[in-house]
């Protein structure tokens, strides 16, 4: 089957699955394609927000061709160095949380 995925800058991808696809693999082909870390993303699918990352499409009952809308949630000040971006740490009053780089 087939799904869209609507992002938050007007651009829809395609991605090619299954039912029992998990809603983690469908983050990881987003973090892939826009490079946008998993931690950050969560769906919209007929007013119905999905968090859970093990429940499977066939779960959150998304059929072929069903279009989920990419929301992303922010838990504070994202830091802007790019080995940080790539993974989705965070800054908290203003110290890098396990960032790769010394602080």
């Amino acid at each position: 089957m087939q799904i869209f995925i609507h992002g938050h800058n007007n651009k829809t991808l395609s991605f090619d699955c299954c039912k029992d696809t998990k809603i983690k693999h469908v983050k990881h082909f987003i973090f892939k394609k826009t490079g946008i870390p998993s931690t950050w993303q969560y769906f919209l699918v007929n007013c119905k927000s999905i968090y859970d990352d093990n429940s499977s499409l066939e779960d959150n009952n998304i059929d072929n061709e069903t279009t989920l809308h990419l929301m992303l949630k922010w838990h504070g000040v994202g830091c802007e160095c790019p080995s940080c971006f790539k993974k989705g740490i965070l800054l908290r009053n203003g110290k890098h949380i396990g960032c790769i780089k010394s602080n």
